[in-house]
């Protein structure tokens, strides 16, 4: 396995949602092949279901197929949902010793699973797959209506994120760039940790402009 560090991965501090999914979607397949399956066929049934959305609203007979899509949705989803925060949370950890480590001690780096879209503050990400895969049934009923407005799929771990907080700060709004490029570094380092206690060999890390930015302290 491989690790690669460089500075357009600041964008997992800097940007959106789908680059801190991408990150840890990726990270988990290179030690769960399966797991790409699973986020595959989740894909495909969340575009199956947008285009029966757009059809739907323009014709409601074609609501008589929803069912089917949310119960795949339902189904993968809550997988993927048990299997993102089981990584998580040895991740975090991890993550939380090395930025310490970095910072001197200075500052205390978190690293939370959010959910968004309409489940945000509904689903439980830490529930049981079955208890997640009947919460995600029941919001997809809810949100129907909404989904049909907006011909799209409103809850599901498409939306959700990873909370990256900087001594109780969003790291996004308040992070110096050395700070930026500390906790990129430190979410790396704990991937290659991860590789290293699932498959008992260390990984090839690959690292290109680690220092610039940095301060003296913290290149040391």
């Amino acid at each position: 396995c491989c690790v690669a560090f460089s500075p357009n991965h600041l964008s997992l501090v800097r940007d959106g949602p789908a680059e801190r999914r991408e990150f840890l979607d990726s990270a988990i397949c290179q030690l769960r092949p399966q797991y790409s399956r699973v986020l595959g066929d989740y894909n495909r049934a969340l575009a199956q279901r947008s285009t029966l959305l757009r059809e739907a609203y323009r014709d409601r007979s074609r609501l008589d197929l929803l069912p089917v899509f949310d119960y795949h949705i339902a189904r993968l989803g809550s997988l993927i949902l048990v299997t993102r925060q089981s990584y998580l949370r040895h991740l975090a950890e991890y993550a939380a010793g090395f930025h310490e480590g970095i910072s001197s001690g200075r500052e205390e780096l978190a690293v939370r699973y959010t959910v968004g879209g309409s489940g945000s503050g509904v689903l439980d990400p830490q529930g049981s797959r079955e208890e997640l895969e009947q919460a995600l049934l029941t919001l997809l009923e809810q949100g129907r209506e909404e989904d049909l407005r907006q011909g799209s799929t409103g809850v599901g771990p498409h939306r959700d994120d990873l909370s990256l907080l900087l001594s109780g700060r969003a790291a996004r709004n308040f992070a110096s760039q050395g700070q930026q490029r500390s906790i990129v570094l430190s979410l790396k380092l704990a991937e290659c940790e991860m590789i290293a206690d699932t498959m008992q060999s260390q990984p090839v890390v690959l690292l290109d402009d680690v220092m610039s930015e940095l301060d003296r302290s913290r290149r040391e």
